[in-house]
């Protein structure tokens, strides 16, 4: 894994505004963590309601803990299974 330096960091997000402004999405927060789950970095976009740094956080909590992306965590929740 490429070590997670704060140039990675933004570059995660970068890319995650990216493809939510393709997707045509509401105004979103994403939060970087590193592997101890301490913040690394976190952009919240213009219009973002402010308890999406809440969710953003508890959804990259959830994917540190667990061990896995935050992505294969919402494939796993939806799918009933556990780990």
């Amino acid at each position: 894994m490429k070590s997670l330096t704060l140039e990675y960091a933004n570059q995660i997000i970068q890319a995650s505004i990216s493809k939510a402004r393709l997707l045509n999405m509401s105004p979103i927060t994403v939060v970087v963590l590193d592997q101890a789950g301490h913040l690394k970095a976190m952009q919240r976009e213009d219009g973002a309601s402010l308890i999406r740094q809440e969710i953003a956080t508890a959804k990259a909590w959830g994917a540190v803990n667990m061990g896995i992306s935050s992505r294969n965590l919402g494939v796993v929740a939806s799918s009933g299974r556990t780990l």
